[in-house]
């Protein structure tokens, strides 16, 4: 596929991008989210919590959990710092119709769950590998019962239209974008709570759209916008499970 990155002149995309924020009512700060300087920012606390991470799991037996990975896709869309979704296809027999990012379970050719990340969304969006600047992996998911952890890896793809996208259609029913501003608004911020025996968690919810983001998808949503936007108004979580297996008692959106 051809590069999804429209080479336009610098000064003027910049121009545009402050004047659409600004006409958005946010602030001018917005337009570093995507910024160099914010992802060395992101990358250096990445790597840190990967190394923590590793320290404490150095004894534990982690060989018979499956692993997947998702990419999570910063862009610039109409001048707005945004984030790619795909909506699942309904041929599909699990989380048929349900809103995720683009990504699946590990094959045996991966080396990392980077690859992973960009091997599904090249065959589900013919997103070309060399329009994507990797900035990290947060903290894998446990899924299900515990017997698979999906792993976010963050990426910027640069400036899109969604027209654009090769899409997979025995995968994917539609490609669409949120604006990480609209997403960090209070009114498209919600909550909700899934109950299992002995245990209950609640998870974020994200309104506003044309599709509800929720579930798993939700959470790796919150936790990115924590991580790339710390100073806009994010809602925080209320009440968060002391379970470390994520299983609600309906379909999640997340892909596994």
């Amino acid at each position: 596929m051809a590069s999804l990155i429209n080479h336009s002149s610098k000064k003027l995309f910049e121009l545009k991008l402050l004047a659409s924020i600004r006409k958005a009512g946010g602030s001018v700060d917005q337009i570093n989210i995507l910024s160099e300087q914010n992802k060395k920012r992101c990358k250096a606390q990445l790597n840190a919590l990967e190394k923590s991470v590793k320290h404490s799991q150095r004894s534990t037996n982690n060989s018979l959990t499956k692993q997947a990975a998702v990419l999570i896709p910063l862009c610039f869309v109409d001048c707005q710092p945004s984030i790619v979704f795909t909506l699942r296809s309904n041929k599909l027999k699990k989380h048929a119709a349900q809103v995720s990012f683009p990504g699946g379970m590990a094959s045996d050719g991966d080396n990392s769950c980077i690859e992973t990340a960009l091997r599904e969304s090249e065959e589900e969006l013919g997103l070309n590998m060399s329009d994507v600047d990797v900035w990290g992996r947060m903290l894998p998911i446990p899924y299900s019962k515990g017997d698979v952890e999906i792993t976010p890896i963050l990426a910027n793809i640069g400036k899109i239209d969604v027209n654009n996208f090769d899409i997979n259609y025995d995968e994917v029913e539609c490609v669409f974008t949120r604006d990480i501003l609209s997403l960090c608004s209070a009114k498209s911020f919600a909550q909700t709570t899934f109950t299992s025996p002995g245990n209950g968690y609640t998870t974020p919810v994200f309104l506003g759209g044309e599709h509800k983001i929720w579930g798993l998808t939700a959470i790796m949503l919150h936790q990115t916008l924590n991580l790339i936007a710390p100073e806009l108004p994010i809602k925080s979580i209320s009440k968060i499970t002391k379970s470390s297996s994520l299983e609600p008692t309906t379909d999640d959106p997340s892909k596994t």
